[in-house]
């Protein structure tokens, strides 16, 4: 059951949109995927796919719309990564096509084979280096000219080892900026003082609190306080009543004080910050496991910070004297790495610990710059995670048992990185989503016919 074909035109080029949008992906990689034309909603992350992408699936029968919609399904769990989707369904049409052909046995043994280059790849894992990041910028081709200058400029300012993060603002022109400040990207304002998006005070008391401010009762004294001495004061806890939030909103509106109400949700990833905001402010966490009660706190007691940011994605302290502290927390913190288990937490609190951030301050107006710039910052942020080099990954290829075409293939895809390496976390999770999406192929009884000029998706007989 072969479907008719259909046709798209895209900047006056007529091409083949049957089937599974992969046309050998030679002609697609120029027309259907090109750097210059539509772009595609994938989840809510701007993808660089031509809207005919989304068109297909009105077009064609269920067969076809079933493999469609497992190729959109493995493009959208590695967008985080900046993985290009011509790339990633190359590959999987590419190994799609011989696991139709091979048997269960054979299956198994390309599933092994597989395998085994995960394991090529995370044991050969090694840190980035700036000039394979520079090599990648200078290689890639941008929709917007400023984009690969920014991108240079952050990268030599931030290194491999800064954390960018990029803001939409009234500005006329792309601003980059340095911050020395210790980062937390799960502290998420509850109240501020105004409308605006951002809370920034000078000299700010900091006060921690391993549970939720249920009553104003509790901290009507920290209140007083924070107005007879004029000091401006960030609260951070689990969560707030709401009458401790009209308190504080209101009496921020009139001036009265100026506080800043913080919430660190109740999950895994913020289980420790209270404890690394508390290293770097030089201040203790307030529980009821230590025997610790709000009521007992008094302004006195809490720790002074040099400078604090709160945005609605990220709490910066910046706080001179946090230096040797920090460094001796970040000292034990690497020595719990041993635990695999743990490990990818441990790593985030070292890199929120790290006084090193770079932000790129965009015009609002500027849509593909910040799309463009988006998908680089996810890709460099894969690669800055640790890469393979290609030599080390090609290696395990060449000298596997496996059939000529396979070794082909993943040769072919391993190629595309030779500039930067391949980012070991796309790489693995690359792997992973093809792997599975040849044994759904197999399970769901649809083949991927190449006897004609374009690709079709066919019920297997």
């Amino acid at each position: 059951m072969t479907s008719n074909k259909h046709y798209h035109d895209v900047n006056g080029i007529t091409f083949d949109v049957a089937s599974t949008l992969a046309s050998t992906l030679a002609e697609a990689k120029n027309c259907a995927l090109s750097w210059s034309h539509g772009l595609h909603v994938v989840n809510g992350i701007q993808s660089t796919f031509d809207v005919s992408f989304t068109n297909m699936c009105r077009r064609h029968d269920a067969s076809q719309r079933v493999i469609i919609d497992m190729l959109r399904d493995i493009v959208d769990k590695l967008a985080i990564f900046g993985c290009d989707p011509t790339d990633i369904i190359r590959l999987a049409c590419d190994l799609g096509l011989i696991a139709n052909r091979i048997s269960v046995n054979e299956q198994t043994n390309l599933d092994r084979f597989i395998n085994g280059f995960i394991d090529t790849l995370q044991t050969h894992n090694r840190r980035a280096t700036s000039r394979e990041l520079n090599a990648w910028i200078e290689a890639r081709r941008y929709r917007d000219p400023r984009t690969r200058s920014i991108l240079q400029a952050l990268i030599e300012v931030a290194g491999v080892e800064g954390r960018i993060t990029l803001v939409r603002d009234d500005v006329r022109r792309p601003i980059i900026e340095r911050r020395t400040g210790h980062c937390f990207a799960h502290v998420r304002p509850f109240v501020s003082t105004s409308s605006n998006s951002e809370w920034s005070a000078h000299n700010v008391r900091v006060m921690l609190f391993d549970g939720a401010c249920t009553s104003v009762a509790e901290l009507d004294h920290i209140f007083n306080s924070a107005v007879q001495n004029r000091e401006p004061l960030i609260i951070v806890a689990r969560m707030f009543d709401q009458d401790v939030v009209s308190t504080v909103a209101t009496n921020n509106r009139r001036g009265t004080f100026n506080i800043m109400l913080a919430v660190a949700p109740f999950d895994l990833d913020c289980a420790n910050t209270l404890k690394d905001i508390a290293v770097v402010a030089d201040g203790d966490v307030i529980s009821s496991l230590d025997g610790k009660l709000l009521t007992s706190v008094t302004f006195d007691e809490l720790p002074i910070v040099q400078e604090v940011t709160c945005t609605s994605s990220l709490l910066t302290i910046t706080e001179s004297t946090a230096t040797q502290r920090v460094m001796q927390h970040v000292a034990f913190l690497q020595s719990q790495l041993v635990d695999e288990h743990r490990g990818p937490l441990i790593k985030r609190r070292i890199a929120a610990l790290t006084p090193s951030l770079v932000s790129v301050t965009i015009p609002q107006r500027d849509n593909i710059l910040q799309l463009e710039l988006e998908e680089c910052l996810r890709y460099i942020r894969a690669i800055t995670s640790g890469v393979v080099t290609c030599s080390d990954a090609l290696q395990y290829i060449m000298t596997s048992s496996h059939d000529q075409e396979t070794r082909e293939v993943l040769t072919r895809w391993c190629e595309t990185y030779s500039v930067t390496g391949i980012p070991t976390k796309s790489g693995v999770a690359t792997m992973i989503a093809v792997a599975a999406f040849c044994r759904q192929l197999t399970k769901i009884g649809c083949i991927i016919d190449t006897t004609q000029t374009h690709i079709t998706a066919q019920a297997a007989q």
